[in-house]
């Protein structure tokens, strides 16, 4: 890994997410804090490598090619994790250029915790490979988790949402809670775009011994 490779990953995660405040690192300590979580899928990712700052196994899955490209010196991502996450044991970090609707180097029941967000209703395609009791989190895009609360086995358990600079998690069984993700940028007038920590992201459960139609 040249010194110019390393920059550049540093650099492409800084432009992307530091200066767009778009980490959200607050809540990805607030899930891994709620859920105690050690095994995570994070489903169309890009390059949002936030969440191995708090959760040293992350599988990251995503078709792009912007993500392709950052994901394919594996060493430089990882100095990046290492430079910012809050365990000392070594990151492990792996990255698939699948859509997960058609991925086949998955293992299903392999994963405590599935992530995504502004992916679609993808909820049934990563079900299979989340584990029994574990977590999905997702901010609804698209109607995500109203949609998958038609499985049988999917069981809301609340939300995780911002308020003085904490994310704070809001156990709750309403499905009336469950909104659409509202417009979450700003722009400003020197052109910069900040994102606006402003959405819920919504836990569902996946129960076990249920059994599915």
């Amino acid at each position: 890994m040249s010194a110019r490779e390393r920059q550049r990953i540093f650099d492409l995660y800084h432009k992307q997410y530091v200066e767009l405040n778009f980490e959200r690192l607050e809540l990805w300590k607030a899930a891994r804090q709620h859920l105690q979580s050690e095994n995570v899928l994070y489903v169309g990712s890009s390059i949002h490598i936030t969440p191995s700052f708090v959760f040293q196994s992350v599988t990251y899955v995503d078709p792009g090619t912007g993500a392709r490209d950052f994901f394919q010196d594996l060493s430089a991502v990882k100095d990046l994790i290492r430079s910012q996450a809050i365990y000392r044991s070594d990151p492990y970090v792996a990255f698939l250029p699948d859509d997960i609707r058609t991925c086949t180097q998955l293992r299903p029941d392999s994963y405590e915790l599935v992530i995504t967000g502004y992916s679609g209703a993808i909820g049934r395609y990563c079900w299979p490979y989340l584990r029994a009791n574990g977590h999905y989190l997702s901010n609804n895009h698209e109607g995500d988790v109203v949609d998958l609360l038609l499985l049988p086995d999917a069981q809301y358990t609340g939300y995780f949402a911002k308020a003085h600079r904490q994310y704070a998690f809001h156990a709750t069984t309403d499905v009336s809670s469950i909104l659409p993700p509202p417009v979450s940028y700003k722009g400003h007038r020197t052109g910069q775009i900040s994102y606006l920590e402003n959405e819920r992201y919504y836990l569902v459960k996946k129960r076990a011994g249920v059994a599915r139609n």
